[in-house]
């Protein structure tokens, strides 16, 4: 399989450091609204903290972006594409947050069945994730924490 390699220098990072990104063949390419949520990511660094989700990682820029903030401590990629999961694994590695991320095979179109043996827990985990992207994206927005939603 053919890589294109995808380098996110230190000035795009703002500090965070260089991140190489292999990205096969096939895969979608970083676009200019990719470019646009980098750059949200690395001016509202800040305000990031904690566990994150990257619904529909891809190749794992997002993910692997958002580990090299210090204060994040674990962020869950949820891919529908194997391929995509396996680079991700790989990049990663390569770029050294392997420990905090987390990339999963996950198809977010399917519903979950109360057959499902992780029901709960699968539903658990989504609402522990929504609830501290919610009250981040309160902090980055300047809203009372304790405004009801």
């Amino acid at each position: 399989m053919e890589y294109d390699l995808v380098l996110l220098d230190n000035e795009l990072t703002n500090g965070l450091g260089n991140i190489k990104l292999s990205q096969p063949d096939g895969t979608f390419k970083l676009t200019p609204a990719s470019y646009i949520l980098i750059k949200a990511i690395v001016n509202n660094k800040n305000f990031l903290k904690g566990i994150g989700i990257d619904w529909g990682s891809g190749i794992g820029c997002m993910a692997i972006l958002a580990a090299k903030i210090n204060e994040v401590k674990k962020i869950y990629g949820l891919e529908i594409s194997k391929d995509n999961l396996n680079i991700s694994k790989k990049n990663a590695l390569e770029n050294s947050v392997n420990n905090k991320t987390i990339f999963i095979l996950a198809d977010s179109y399917m519903t979950l069945s109360r057959e499902d043996d992780n029901f709960n827990r699968n539903v658990l985990v989504i609402l522990i994730l929504y609830w501290q992207i919610h009250l981040s994206v309160k902090e980055m927005m300047g809203l009372d924490i304790e405004e009801k939603f």
